[in-house]
């Protein structure tokens, strides 16, 4: 059984090892530590991010942002190669893709630790960009987490949300980060599903409509510095079922539409859940109902007590 599985394990990770999107691929993101869209009591001095490539980190390639994109540092960075001496990587990633390390087929993952100025309460988003240390491949990305100590969660667990759909030849892909009410980072990516591609995306519109309200107006996303489209400090008022409607523009072909649906989350320990005011009305309810059930007792009683009243005062 035991030398069965280890040949299972050596096929897989041949098989990985030698397929085509793994040579000269670029590195890839594997895990970050706060997760991505992570609510926290406690600001972070480091943001740790997870590669399977060695990669290199030029400097200015790490950029600080708040809620609204604006840039507030250039935070430092150090780059070191995770061995399984070091740390319990099997915990982490998948065993294949150790097996391949311990063989030398692949590189152990690196390990990029960034280095945070003190932060105050809000939302920040931290974009990076590394090369991969063999090729010079480029990668790029971003991650959001919000501080607040009245509302955080000490387990850092993420509240990224969004969803993805067909919109005409198009596959759209539409992130809200942290997807909590405030203010939220929503980055919307646009694959053509035609090769070569009809048209090039010319412009993207999004209309908002909150849960029990009326649409928003619409408003358009920017192209992003690291692919897609995203705009910064799109303020959600309230949790619940969101629903979007997203138009893609493109120069002589007709627009594509994609309408879905999402469910932006409450804070841990928030009074605004999204079962708050339903229990709320539940319970008004039924103190309304209690109190009408003991009225006609009440009135009963206070009719007897003056009719009582009304015969003594009549006794001769």
């Amino acid at each position: 059984m035991l030398r069965r599985h280890s040949l299972s394990l050596l096929m897989v990770a041949l098989l990985w090892a030698l397929s085509p999107t793994e040579v000269g691929a670029r590195p890839l993101h594997l895990r970050a530590d706060p997760p991505d869209g992570a609510l926290l009591a406690v600001a972070p001095t480091h943001v740790r991010l997870w590669f399977d490539h060695r990669v290199l980190v030029e400097p200015g390639a790490l950029a600080l942002e708040d809620a609204q994109g604006r840039l507030l540092a250039h935070p430092s960075a150090d780059v070191t190669a995770y061995r399984p001496e070091r740390a319990n990587l099997g915990e982490r990633f998948d065993a294949a893709y150790l097996y391949l390390c311990a063989v030398g087929l692949r590189s152990y993952p690196s390990l990029l630790t960034a280095h945070l100025p003190p932060l105050g309460a809000g939302t920040y988003r931290l974009r990076w960009r590394v090369l991969g240390l063999d090729d010079r491949r480029p990668a790029a990305g971003a991650l959001v987490f919000v501080v607040d100590p009245a509302r955080g969660d000490p387990d850092a667990s993420a509240t990224a949300g969004g969803f993805s759909g067909p919109a005409a030849d198009l596959l759209l892909r539409v992130a809200v980060r942290p997807n909590l009410p405030g203010a939220n980072f929503l980055t919307i990516h646009v694959a053509d599903t035609r090769r070569p591609a009809l048209a090039p995306v010319h412009a993207v519109h999004v209309r908002l409509t909150p849960p029990g309200a009326a649409p928003l107006p619409p408003f358009e996303l920017p192209p992003g510095p690291v692919g897609g489209f995203e705009l910064a400090g799109v303020r959600l008022d309230r949790p619940g079922l969101w629903r979007a409607e997203v138009l893609i523009r493109r120069p002589g072909l007709p627009d594509a539409l994609l309408r879905a649906g999402w469910e932006v989350g409450a804070p841990p320990g928030a009074p605004w859940s999204t079962g708050g005011p339903l229990l709320i009305g539940l319970f008004l309810l039924t103190l309304i109902a209690a109190g009408w059930q003991l009225r006609p007792r009440a009135v009963a009683r206070s009719s007897g007590r003056s009719s009582d009243a009304l015969a003594q005062d009549s006794a001769p």
